[in-house]
């Protein structure tokens, strides 16, 4: 199961170096365009909006993976191994109901504005706006998976008896 997860983790690593790629290579191309030719696309720069929000938003599905979001562990190291594990829980558990009010809240707001047309590349804006569901639900399966990974750790080993 987790060298799945880890083949899932790296596909979606991949996905989101290939948005920051894009993004840039959209941005070098713009500049070059504007200050040279005096060019100006409107699909080319809205693109470059929604790369950068969709790298954003995936990219915070690789914090969490990695434990990279912002934390001060001043006095959580000074706690032992199982606080800390219940500290975690807890974060997480955290994390969980917040994603899942986000969801709620962005379909929501999906259903409302999503079938305006956007400005410049002229397709229905829920195509943007799906990101904030899809980051946010990838985030709550990562932390109920990390929830599930912290209780089994905090229950005892079975001993198994011989002879009896």
């Amino acid at each position: 199961m987790s060298k799945f997860l880890l083949h899932l983790y790296s596909i979606y690593e991949g996905i989101c170096r290939t948005l920051i790629l894009l993004m840039t290579i959209f941005v070098i191309a713009s500049v070059f365009l504007r200050y040279i030719w005096g060019i100006t696309f409107i699909w080319a720069e809205e693109s470059i909006t929604m790369l950068f929000i969709a790298s954003s938003f995936y990219g915070a599905v690789l914090c969490i993976h990695e434990k990279e979001h912002i934390g001060i562990d001043f006095f959580y190291q000074k706690f032992s191994p199982k606080i800390r594990q219940l500290m975690d829980i807890v974060i997480d558990l955290v994390i969980v109901f917040v994603q899942f009010y986000m969801i709620k809240l962005s379909l929501f707001w999906i259903s409302k504005v999503g079938n305006v047309p956007s400005k410049g590349l002229k397709v229905p804006i829920k195509f943007f706006y799906s990101m904030v569901p899809i980051s946010c639900l990838i985030i709550f399966i990562y932390c109920v998976i990390r929830i599930i990974i912290h209780i089994l750790s905090l229950l005892p080993k079975k001993q198994h008896v011989e002879g009896v």
